[in-house]
């Protein structure tokens, strides 16, 4: 783990012998870990790519020991960073980016094949400090590139399903809608036809713990999940890494709850609320 954290820092340092229409950079090292001077970094300027469309999906070959990345760009300042939901890898509200009171960061993470972590972070140019994220969509992505299992989710399918019928119903057409409509658009009673809206609570409930994050994820890795992920992304994933990008695809669910609920006609909408307050769901 020394080791790993001198790789760290050498890494955060290599930021400085690049332009900043270069950054992000993905690192690798190959050689043995267990010696600072037992392997050789190689590096890869991804010019503005963002690392995350580098890294899904991607395999690192076997003679790689461990893989990182450095990058730029905005933050909350500390004090807000409890503000962030690092269960589902996000927070509500507007990006960090748009708050006024932003910060600049220069992050670099990097991960060795038994899945340790080391990091730095440096915040509006201050010196870098020793930082290992315990969750994020790129250490996700790092360690699943490199066969490393990721912590399972620390939410359940059940979200996931009430953030997708949201997000279908965000649509001005749902102002006319009656609770019918508005249930049938749940995978819940499309998973079960023969079962009325007015058992949608229940419905809800068994369907996702019928399907469960890896019976879902079995299922797009077949049929894919168009604008989510590929077949073979969704082969790539564990479940831990799955549900955290699936969610992450769909705006938060109170952002979504307040949009929908908002828009729908107030009968309706208490039902709405009524279902995801049942559901035990942070809408």
């Amino acid at each position: 783990m020394v080791v790993l954290d001198e790789l760290a820092e050498v890494c955060h340092e290599l930021a400085d012998a690049h332009t900043r229409a270069e950054l992000p950079l993905l690192v690798r090292a190959v050689g043995g870990l267990d010696d600072p001077d037992g392997f050789d970094v190689g590096v890869l300027a991804l010019e503005g790519q963002h690392p995350g469309s580098a890294l899904l999906g991607f395999t690192a070959p076997e003679e790689c020991t461990a893989l990182g990345v450095v990058t730029t760009g905005w933050s909350l300042p500390p004090e807000r960073f409890a503000e962030h939901d690092t269960a589902r890898n996000r927070r509500a509200g507007s990006p960090a980016a748009e708050a006024p009171d932003r910060v600049a960061v220069f992050s670099t993470v990097v991960v060795d094949r038994g899945g340790d972590v080391a990091g730095r972070l440096s915040i509006d140019g201050a010196e870098p400090v020793t930082s290992a994220p315990e969750s994020g969509v790129l250490l996700d992505l790092l360690l699943r590139a490199l066969g490393c299992p990721t912590p399972s989710p620390a939410f359940g399918v059940l979200e996931l399903l009430a953030t997708v019928w949201l997000a279908e119903l965000t649509s001005p057409s749902v102002r006319s809608m009656e609770w019918p409509e508005v249930a049938d658009r749940h995978w819940g009673l499309r998973l079960r036809p023969d079962q009325a809206a007015d058992d949608l609570v229940v419905a809800a409930v068994e369907a996702a713990a019928e399907l469960g994050w890896d019976g879902l994820r079995l299922v797009v890795a077949r049929m894919g999940w168009p604008g989510v992920c590929t077949g073979e992304e969704a082969a790539w994933f564990d479940a831990g890494s799955f549900a955290r990008w699936v969610l992450g695809s769909f705006p938060p669910l109170p952002d979504l709850a307040d949009a929908v609920t908002g828009s729908l006609r107030p009968s309706v909408a208490r039902r709405v609320r009524s279902a995801l307050d049942v559901w035990g769901l942070p809408a």
